[in-house]
C-alpha cells in the first residue's frame, strides 16, 4: 500500500494531536503553521513547514502532492471572535479559501477534512441530542464563521468536484489545551492546580459534550486517510455535562476543593449542546469516546507532571 501524504494546517491543540494519530497510521505528515517553535518535537515520519496559509503561493507548493488535508488553522475563541469580525475573517476564512482555491486548481483528488465546531454551529436548539440535519443557528461570531467555512467547502464540492468531509467536533479536551480562552476544562483544572477560583458564566445548569482530543484525533485521521468523503459527520459523545458537573469530576480526580466563581452568563454562549453520535458511530464503528470522568484522570496526570 502507498504510504499517503496528509498535510496538517495548524499546529494548535487539536492540529497537534491529528498529526500524531496521522503518524500513527503510518502516513507522510506535513504540518503547516504561520509560525513554528524552534524546539517543536517532529516524530518519525513528520515534518514542518512554517507557512502562512492565507499566502496561496507558498502553500500551493505543499498541497500539490497530497492525498488529505486536514484544515485545523484556529478561530478566535467565542468571546474574542464577538469583538473582532475582522480578526476571524484574517485569521480563519481567508486561509480556507487560500486552502481550497489550491485544491481546486491542483488537478489532484486531494481529501480535505474541515474541522468544524459541532458546539457551535448549531446555537440553541429544542431537542437533544443534536443530529446533523438540524438547521444550525449559530449565536456567536465563532459559530458563524465554521458555518461559513462549510458554506464555502460545500459550494466548492458542488461547482468544482472537491472531495471533503466536514466534521462538527464538539467540545474537546484533554492534554495540551490552553488554559485560557479554549474550554471549562482547562481553566478549571488550572484553577484547581493553582488553588484560585475557576470563573463560572451562568448559573451552572448550561450543559456541554465533552470529547478527548486523543479520541478526536483518531476519528479525523481515520476519515482523512480514506478514500472516499463522509460528508458532514457530529464529532463528539453524545453525553451531556453540566458545567456543576464537570466541577464536581474534577474535585473527585484532583482531590482539590475547587471554588467557584458565579459570573453573567455570556450571550455567546449556548444553553445546552450535545451531539448525536449515530452517524459517527456508522462512520467509524471502532469509535468509543472514552468516559469523561477517564478522560479527566488522565488530563490531570498530565497538567501534573
Amino acid at each position: 500500500m502507498t504510504q499517503r501524504r496528509v498535510v496538517v494546517l495548524g499546529r494548535g491543540f487539536i492540529g497537534s494531536e491529528v498529526a500524531r494519530a496521522l503518524c500513527d497510521r503510518s502516513c507522510e505528515v506535513v504540518m503547516v503553521a504561520r509560525s513554528l517553535p524552534a524546539d517543536m518535537e517532529l516524530r518519525p515520519g513528520m515534518s514542518a513547514r512554517p507557512i502562512d496559509v492565507a499566502n496561496r503561493l507558498d502553500l500551493a507548493a505543499v498541497l500539490a502532492t497530497a492525498d488529505a488535508v486536514v484544515y485545523a488553522v484556529g478561530s478566535p475563541p467565542p468571546a474574542a471572535a464577538a469583538s473582532a469580525h475582522d480578526l476571524g475573517l484574517h485569521q480563519s476564512l481567508l486561509p480556507l479559501l487560500s486552502t481550497i482555491e489550491c485544491l481546486r486548481v491542483s488537478g489532484r483528488d486531494t481529501h480535505l477534512v474541515y474541522l468544524s465546531s459541532g458546539g457551535a454551529v448549531y446555537g440553541n436548539t429544542d431537542r437533544l441530542p443534536i443530529s446533523e440535519d438540524a438547521l444550525p443557528r449559530p449565536v456567536s461570531a465563532y459559530g458563524v464563521l465554521k458555518l461559513t467555512g462549510e458554506q464555502f467547502i460545500a459550494s466548492y464540492v458542488q461547482t468544482h468536484g472537491l472531495r471533503a468531509s466536514m466534521l462538527r467536533i464538539a467540545n474537546a479536551y484533554g492534554p495540551g489545551q490552553p488554559v485560557k480562552g479554549q474550554g471549562a476544562v482547562a481553566a478549571f483544572m488550572f484553577a484547581a492546580r493553582e488553588g484560585q477560583p475557576a470563573t463560572l458564566y451562568g448559573d451552572g445548569s448550561s450543559v456541554r459534550d465533552y470529547v478527548h482530543v486523543g479520541d478526536v484525533a483518531d476519528i479525523v485521521a481515520d476519515v482523512a486517510v480514506r478514500d472516499e468523503s463522509v460528508g458532514t459527520v457530529n464529532v463528539g459523545t453524545g453525553v451531556g455535562t453540566s458545567l456543576t458537573e464537570l466541577a464536581d469530576a474534577i474535585r473527585a480526580v484532583s482531590g482539590v476543593p475547587l471554588d467557584l466563581e458565579f459570573v453573567p452568563a455570556r450571550s455567546v454562549d449556548v444553553r445546552a449542546n450535545v451531539l448525536d453520535i449515530t452517524s459517527l458511530r456508522r462512520t467509524v464503528p471502532t469509535v468509543t469516546p472514552r468516559e469523561l470522568h477517564t478522560g479527566i484522570e488522565q488530563t490531570w496526570r498530565s497538567l501534573n507532571r
